[in-house]
């Protein structure tokens, strides 16, 4: 009896492996140029893409949802949001410092008056 409990439960894990295995006929076309990585399947192109507006607040971000894929987030998608997110960062630090030159600027000459 116990053999056979052992004989079910490897060939039950056997379908499961096969059943979620992608198949070579299943090759979807890879988005971009990017070479495809070993042991992951390529992004699903039917999800839909994680867009940022254009400038985004941190609402923003608390909203953001990443699509979680087989293994975890999608590497591509949060690289993308990612860099994103850096670059808005990074205009909005210069613009931070622009405006805080201007006004130490304006308030040096107003007390000089």
């Amino acid at each position: 009896m116990p053999l056979f409990v052992v004989f079910i439960a490897v060939a039950a894990a056997a379908a499961i492996a096969i059943a979620v295995y992608p198949r070579p006929s299943q090759k979807t076309e890879p988005l971009d140029d990017t070479p495809p990585m070993f042991g992951l399947p390529e992004p699903d192109p039917v999800l839909p893409p994680v867009v940022l507006p254009e400038s985004p607040q941190g609402a923003d971000v608390e909203a953001l949802r990443l699509p979680i894929g087989f293994r975890g987030y999608r590497c591509d998608v949060t690289d993308k949001v990612l860099d994103e997110l850096a670059a808005r960062i990074d205009e909005l630090e210069v613009e931070n410092a622009r405006l805080r030159s201007q006004a130490s600027k304006s308030g040096r000459s107003s007390s000089t008056h």
